[in-house]
């Protein structure tokens, strides 16, 4: 399956995700507020893998990849720093 994940901030509520299925009328959308509701990692993970080398190393990389939605998750004992994300450019001032 192949996605396409489009995301800014401004123009979030009219983007849209498109996965495209391999049987005819497969072509499925989804608004980016409702990809955002139901996985929030996904557009992490799709960003990310957009940055990676289109190649069997850029694959192999992306799957060592751990994205979790929320602060909860399995790697308690590295003690990991939250990291504050600012997409808008002194957009909290």
């Amino acid at each position: 399956m192949r996605t396409k994940s489009l995301l800014l901030a401004k123009n979030a509520p009219r983007k849209s995700t498109v996965a495209i299925l391999e049987d005819p009328g497969g072509m499925k959308t989804e608004t980016f507020a409702k990809l955002q509701a139901r996985l929030p990692e996904r557009i992490v993970e799709e960003a990310i893998r957009g940055m990676l080398p289109h190649t069997s190393l850029g694959r192999q990389l992306f799957t060592k990849l751990k994205v979790y939605a929320g602060p909860n998750h399995p790697h308690q004992a590295q003690k990991p720093e939250e990291l504050i994300v600012q997409t808008i450019p002194g957009g909290n001032e």
